[in-house]
């Protein structure tokens, strides 16, 4: 799992996907299924299919009980992500109010600009 994350954060989005594919076919736990959701999803929408990577985020939501503090943001940002994707942006600007109580303090003050850029398109 974690090689797959470093490979997402590095650019290397083939190395991301063939990791996540040798993933797949394993049992994972709770929280190593979830991480692998946000992964999938993660990928595809930098592969430019946010409709497959809302697919992921639903599942993801089902597993949301097993998330850490860290996951429900990145939970979040990716939801926020695949709605800026779909050029949905009040309802990307509704869910970052709603996120933003979860956020660190660097996240929050970057939140608060982009929901003012989502409620400006």
């Amino acid at each position: 799992m974690t090689t797959a994350s470093t490979s997402l954060q590095n650019g290397e989005f083939r190395n991301a996907a063939l990791q996540l594919q040798l993933l797949s076919e394993r049992q994972l736990s709770g929280n190593d299924q979830l991480e692998y959701l946000l992964l999938a999803a993660e990928l595809q929408l930098r592969d430019g299919d946010p409709e497959q990577a809302s697919l992921y985020l639903s599942d993801a939501q089902n597993q949301q009980q097993f998330a850490t503090p860290a996951q429900e943001r990145r939970l979040g940002l990716i939801k926020v992500a695949v709605l800026e994707a779909q050029q949905e942006f009040l309802a990307a600007a509704r869910e970052r109010d709603f996120l933003a109580s979860i956020l660190t303090p660097q996240e929050q003050s970057m939140n608060h600009d982009q929901i003012w850029q989502d409620l400006m398109q």
